[in-house]
């Protein structure tokens, strides 16, 4: 999997997940922060804890593998999903999974914070506006928010 990457020299690792080709959701592993977030623009869809203890026993086996030691401080590492952190939007339709994810993803990489206390109406406006800002950017080949 990481075989020509050391991770643990990375300050942040996002992974993409299709659930049953029916929903996009993602986790951000944290090395600086040591935390494993699951966000999903559903808010909590399926069984996250499956996805962030698989990921933490991967982060825990990789170190051994890689340093020859066990993780340290693998007490200290937090577990968050979605339902932590009431801030983050989440989508208003059956069908925006994919933008939200991708919202999640640039600003994540850019370290913009992806935060919003929106009632129902703006959150319908806040994902519109990401699909237009998307559609923006892929016709002028640049990322624009």
């Amino acid at each position: 999997m990481a075989k020509d990457v050391d991770i643990f020299k990375l300050d942040k690792i996002l992974i993409p997940i299709n659930e049953n080709q029916l929903h996009w959701i993602v986790v951000k592993v944290s090395m600086l922060q040591k935390s494993i977030e699951l966000y999903d623009p559903m808010g909590q869809h399926g069984n996250p804890e499956v996805y962030l203890n698989n990921l933490f026993l991967f982060i825990k086996d990789e170190h051994l593998k890689r340093k020859g030691e066990v993780l340290p401080d693998a007490s200290s590492w937090r577990l968050i999903t979605t339902l932590q952190n009431p801030e983050l939007p989440t989508q208003p339709n059956g069908f925006d999974c994919g933008v939200f994810v991708s919202a999640f993803i640039y600003f994540t990489v850019v370290n913009i914070s992806f935060r919003c206390g929106l009632n129902d109406r703006s959150v319908h406006d806040f994902a519109a506006s990401l699909r237009f800002r998307f559609a923006h950017s892929i016709f002028r080949e640049k990322i624009h928010f």
